[in-house]
């Protein structure tokens, strides 16, 4: 059998293409599928829960402290409120979890919590809130702060910090 290479580079480059073409659709139709999951995500009836996420969306952020004190005796000093959203969410039941250890199964324990509570005894508006603090604090990162991280972080970064 003979094989001819010219055949097998045409081949590579047209399924180059079309990969390269595939991953430019997908990226175009990225923002209404991240609408569509996020929407899937929130079980059907759960209108409190899509109002408190509204109002979470709206909620201030403070992310330019320089310092903060060992005790915070301010509201100035935290998201007070966002966090005020989320403790005065109505509907029931709600759970609130305390993960400190990354090595423990909090994840798994959290999700297990939130689909029995949903889907099988039928509580749509049901509410989990995660204190994430010491070590589980590390499994919260994305790549940008993990990139910050690194020595030679403000030459390789384009990116401000939020």
């Amino acid at each position: 059998m003979k094989v001819v290479a010219g055949r097998r580079g045409v081949l590579r480059t047209f399924a180059l293409t079309m990969a390269t073409g595939a991953i430019g659709l997908a990226s175009a139709a990225a923002e209404p599928a991240t609408a569509a999951v996020e929407s899937a995500l929130t079980p059907p009836g759960a209108t409190h829960l899509d109002a408190l996420k509204k109002r979470l969306a709206q909620a201030p952020r403070r992310r330019n402290f320089k310092t903060v004190p060992m005790i915070l005796n301010n509201q100035e000093q935290w998201d007070h409120e966002a966090l005020t959203e989320v403790l005065s969410y109505r509907p029931a039941p709600k759970q609130v979890w305390d993960n400190s250890d990354i090595g423990s199964p909090w994840l798994n324990l959290m999700r297990n919590a939130l689909n029995s509570q949903i889907w099988s005894f039928k509580h749509p508006e049901f509410l989990t809130v995660s204190v994430t603090h010491g070590t589980a604090l590390l499994a919260l990162y994305d790549q940008t702060m993990w990139d910050i991280s690194s020595p030679d972080w403000p030459e390789r970064s384009s990116r401000p910090i939020r």
